[in-house]
């Protein structure tokens, strides 16, 4: 297998570890004990661990914990997983490629952890393997509805069509989003405190009632173009764009509470790269 590939992602290698293209034939650590993989674990996208809760029967000992997946058995070391409590309940660590003289997987409390190489277990080339990986991948991301079968049916004017009207319909969201946070900003910006400094020595007529306006009065024109408050939507905006999926909204709320006029106020005027 060796320089067949130049380079294999961890990712593809827990795909094969979750969908199991093992062959049938008893699957061996690199000390000759038998495995027998019963729950192959719950993916996780987060640190720690590839797979939790995973359930491994080796030799005649029933293990529960998790596995940790490797293209070779020296990154457990090079990524410090040796020094990583996290990884104090692997029970197997998964390799595709084994070296000659394997050093033994240890965790940080100490314990040898069994390895498994993965190569000697694949049905297939791993080209093979490799392009049904990415068939299941985007069977997964895209699941087909059930009128696909007739997506030929369909001419190019509707699909055109139709495009172009989600389009819209996705841009008219945007912008009234931000439309929406845009004017809750101003009314924000209205309804500071801002009364001047003055004397307290001799009390001035503060006027009557009926000359208070309302605390929320319809917004006008003058309110909406404060360059500050558009400069916060479009911070706002960014900074939810850099979170991408799974950070979206922890950033959306860092650039709410770390407004872009805090930057400003923090940032020397000097600096070429101020915001």
């Amino acid at each position: 297998m060796r320089g067949k590939l130049p380079y294999i992602h961890e990712r593809f290698l827990r795909h094969i570890w979750s969908k199991q293209y093992l062959r049938a034939a008893p699957l061996r650590t690199t000390d000759g004990s038998p495995v027998r993989v019963l729950l192959p674990g719950d993916l996780n996208d987060d640190e720690g661990p590839d797979f939790l809760n995973a359930k491994v029967r080796i030799g005649s000992t029933m293990f529960a914990g998790d596995v940790e997946m490797h293209r070779t058995v020296a990154e457990w070391i090079r990524h410090h997983h040796d020094n990583d409590a996290r990884y104090n309940r692997v029970v197997l660590h998964v390799v595709l490629e084994g070296d000659e003289g394997i050093p033994p997987t240890i965790s940080q409390s100490g314990r040898t952890i069994p390895t498994l190489v993965l190569e000697p277990f694949l049905p297939e080339a791993i080209h093979t393997i490799w392009k049904q990986t990415v068939l299941d991948e985007q069977s997964r991301r895209h699941p087909a509805i059930k009128c696909s079968d007739r997506n030929g049916e369909v001419g190019s004017d509707v699909l055109r069509g139709w495009l172009t009207k989600l389009a819209r319909e996705r841009l008219e969201l945007k912008v009234r989003r931000f439309d929406e946070r845009l004017r809750q900003l101003a009314q924000e910006h209205r309804m500071r405190v801002q009364e001047p400094w003055r004397s307290w020595r001799r009390l001035s007529r503060e006027g009557y009632p009926h000359e208070i306006p309302p605390p929320l009065g319809e917004l006008g024109t003058h309110d909406l173009t404060s360059r500050e408050l558009w400069d916060q939507v479009l911070y706002e905006g960014m900074m939810e764009g850099l979170g991408y999926a799974k950070n979206r909204e922890p950033f959306h709320r860092l650039a709410r509470s770390l407004t872009i006029s805090r930057l400003r106020s923090v940032v020397p005027s000097s600096d070429p790269a101020a915001v």
